[in-house]
């Protein structure tokens, strides 16, 4: 059953980037939003152990029991795993949602807004992609560059930095960019510089050197982080639970029978699918972070480290160009192990890719295996590389 978590901050949160911030040798630690899928996964399977009433210092040691001494209930100890594996717990998520429901994507990286007359007056359309050297003439060192993105416009092109409404995105996926609107990223969030000081214990004063500040993040009033998940039933229907950075206390409430992507889905997907049959050109859409093997291309999918993708229900597609951001990097803290978790280079949400389909038959596996479905290479049971399919013109 799908359900959705609904997770209202009560004060200020903090999500630390990869970056190092060690004593004495940084001093500003840096805060993003919103947070990795595996920072949002930890503190749900967290949440849901302590309401199981798990043994922490047991669990970290390889043994599931709880604080009693009594054996964890057959369920929970199926959905949440033990130190070495994750369990059936699956996560669609994060994603930011105001107090009526709407859930916001961050914006697709092939978005562009086009000034039309005044300094105010700006459309939203997106980039498209062509073999350059067979309309123009044009020559090129690399196949990739022969298909680069662009558009073929006199006037000056913004990016769209902020999020988009699933409304937004559903009528992206259609083809419809020009209903598309953005939601700055100032509406929803705001950061909160805060400074602090490392104390000698044994004088109880100040410590040299140890003048630190630190990114906090506030959502605006009415906006909420919610998340899908799947088979965490052991996690009650409410209640509270610490996530980020110095362990913030958020309230949760979880809405049984909520797909957070079903916006996407049934009719929704029935108009992509035409769209797909009819000029085999597609997009996919990461709504989250992905992490794959072969650097920004599908590593798991992707025959011999080439642009050629086959997925694992035997649709097969050409990876024609794409519009990444910049690489990202993710990392965290094992606390079962004490020790940092290894540095992944990921590809960041709002990445898009544009691809050619083989046949027309191959379109219901395609569906079944990208469309609102993870295709990261790693953790994609936490919710890395969700994606959605878009129509893509001719």
């Amino acid at each position: 059953m799908k359900r959705t978590v609904t997770i209202s901050p009560v004060d200020v949160l903090f999500f630390r980037d990869s970056k190092p911030f060690t004593m004495e040798s940084e001093h500003y630690a840096h805060s993003t939003f919103p947070p990795m899928p595996q920072t949002v996964y930890g503190a749900l399977r967290s949440a849901a152990m302590q309401a199981q009433n798990y043994d922490f210092t047991a669990f970290a040691q390889g043994n599931v029991r709880r604080q009693d001494g009594r054996p964890v209930d057959e369920s929970a100890k199926r959905e949440l795993g033990s130190k070495e594996s994750p369990g059936t717990f699956v996560q669609q998520g994060p994603f930011i949602a105001d107090s009526g429901g709407c859930v916001y994507f961050t914006a697709p990286f092939d978005l562009k807004k086009v000034q039309n007359g005044g300094r105010r007056q700006r459309t939203i359309c997106a980039l498209k992609a062509f073999p350059w050297n067979k309309k123009t003439g044009m020559r090129f060192d690399t196949d990739l560059c022969a298909d680069f993105p662009h558009l073929a416009q006199p006037n000056p092109l913004e990016d769209v930095s902020g999020v988009v409404s699933q409304d937004g995105l559903r009528s992206y996926c259609l083809g419809e960019y020009n209903v598309v609107t953005e939601r700055e990223h100032e509406e929803i969030v705001c950061y909160e510089s805060r400074t602090g000081l490392g104390i000698d214990r044994e004088k109880n004063s100040a410590k040299s050197g140890l003048l630190y500040s630190v990114d906090f993040v506030r959502l605006k009033n009415g906006m909420n982080l919610v998340t899908g998940v799947e088979n965490l039933s052991s996690l009650p229907a409410q209640g509270v639970l610490m996530l980020g950075g110095r362990n913030r206390f958020c309230d949760y409430a979880v809405t049984d029978n909520r797909d957070v992507l079903a916006v996407f889905k049934d009719d929704t997907e029935q108009r992509i699918c035409e769209l797909v049959q009819r000029t085999l050109l597609f997009k996919i859409i990461l709504l989250t972070p992905a992490v794959f093997s072969a650097g920004w291309l599908f590593g798991k999918w992707s025959e011999n480290g080439t642009r050629t993708v086959k997925t694992p229900s035997g649709a097969k597609f050409e990876v024609l160009s794409a519009a990444i951001g910049r690489a990202g990097t993710v990392s965290g803290w094992d606390l079962a192990a004490k020790k940092a978790k290894p540095l992944k280079k990921l590809v960041p949400s709002g990445s898009v890719y544009y691809c050619k389909l083989e046949t027309q038959e191959m379109v219901d596996s395609l569906f079944k295996d990208v469309h609102c479905t993870a295709i990261s290479d790693e953790m994609p049971q936490m919710g890395y590389g969700i994606s959605l399919i878009g129509g893509m013109e001719q």
